[in-house]
């Protein structure tokens, strides 16, 4: 088949959705498709494929991913291929997948992070402010309710979204989890040496004889940074023996601020963004993230691949994958500090830790990048087959 893959920039080093894309991408061409990738720039594309490049000057439109979105959809209608797969940046697809989840749902769940009288503006803030004017401006088009488009959810909860923010019908909406690259984060075969590199990293970051835990997030505040901090200084205080590694390139002086308050700065440590975070899911004990929205967190899967009970939150759409007290915890509220600490507390002990990490692995063997692959493929093929007679469009 001949796949369009649509989204703003294509990097193969970027964020989890540049990331997915192109190893999606490597993939489709690994099994003989022809690959079209249509972005405004690109950064380490597969030389296979073909690239174009979208130029949001050429759109009258006066917001940048408005132009984007304009200009990729007269490109797209003069394109040739079977299937038009967006990654939530344009409007004219076949098949539109937001890795980011909803956008509205998002912002109703980033508005539980802020002060009270922050909280009370903010519901007017999204029908003012020229960002979310912009979002819902893109959102009317994504989710038309007069396209024929084929929407897939990264998570049951992106899909009761989809459903209850934007109406769109049960029947068009196809829910495919992420997938994890199961031999890339293995418990052992991705270092041979893994025990000396997890020996001497603990060691070099001063963390040796605790229980170490570990968030990999770029959103701090929407990852739930805050009150883990809290929480692990509410165990400090306890006496208990715990550190926490955070790996991610957001700025870091108010965390170490809040750390100093909750008397737990030197358990907790800042290592800023990593180009392989592998050797830190080696080196920790249990993965946390208290998320207040991830549509299906790439990093929670990785750290079950890696053998590492996963502590997050019912707002983790990740977490449907998992069983609460056997592969890590869901907990129900990020802002609960007590039910957070009952869930890090529980992995103080080895055996629950070594119990839960061989159910972690075994679930992430079940939920691979090549089953997801898989399932994606059987969505373009059935689009393919209702639309056998896409030819080239007009402009």
């Amino acid at each position: 088949m001949k796949i369009a893959l649509v989204l703003a920039h294509y990097t193969s080093t970027g964020g989890g959705t540049e990331r997915w894309t192109h190893h999606h991408a490597h993939m489709l061409i690994n099994a003989g498709h022809e690959v079209h990738l249509v972005a405004e720039y690109f950064d380490g594309a597969p030389h296979e494929a073909t690239c174009h490049h979208v130029d949001p000057a050429a759109s009258t439109m006066r917001p940048h991913r408005l132009k984007f979105a304009d200009t990729a959809e007269r490109l797209l209608r003069k394109l040739d291929v079977d299937v038009i797969h967006d990654m939530g940046d344009g409007w004219y697809c076949d098949l539109f997948m937001p890795h980011h989840g909803v956008r509205r749902a998002v912002y109703n769940q980033r508005t539980k992070i802020l002060t009270p009288p922050h909280r009370w503006m903010r519901p007017a803030a999204f029908h003012l402010l020229p960002r979310y004017v912009l979002f819902k401006a893109m959102e009317k088009r994504q989710y038309a309710p007069d396209n024929r488009t084929t929407y897939l959810a990264v998570s049951d909860m992106v899909g009761r979204h989809m459903q209850h923010y934007h109406h769109v019908p049960a029947e068009r909406i196809r829910v495919i989890h992420n997938g994890v690259d199961a031999e890339l984060f293995d418990p052992i075969g991705s270092y041979p040496h893994r025990r000396e590199l997890r020996r001497v990293l603990r060691y070099e970051l001063g963390v040796d004889g605790r229980v170490v835990f570990l968030l990999v997030a770029h959103d701090f505040r929407l990852k739930g940074l805050t009150p883990l901090i809290h929480a692990i200084g509410s165990m400090v205080e306890r006496d208990l023996p715990v550190a926490l590694i955070v790996v991610g390139r957001e700025q870091t002086s108010r965390y170490e601020l809040l750390a100093e308050r909750c008397r737990c700065r030197q358990s907790v440590r800042f290592v800023g963004a990593q180009p392989d975070a592998i050797r830190y899911y080696h080196a920790a004990d249990a993965y946390v993230q208290p998320t207040y929205y991830d549509s299906c967190s790439l990093t929670v899967l990785e750290a079950l691949a890696c053998g590492l009970p996963a502590i997050t939150t019912r707002f983790n759409g990740a977490a449907e994958l998992m069983q609460s007290g056997l592969h890590g915890h869901v907990i129900d509220n990020p802002d609960d500090i007590d039910e957070l600490v009952q869930a890090l507390t529980k992995y103080l002990d080895p055996q629950t830790r070594q119990g839960a990490g061989l159910a972690a692995r075994k679930l992430a063997q079940r939920n691979t990048i090549e089953h997801n692959f898989e399932r994606i493929c059987n969505v373009y093929e059935q689009i393919a087959h209702d639309r056998p007679s896409r030819h080239v469009k007009s402009a």
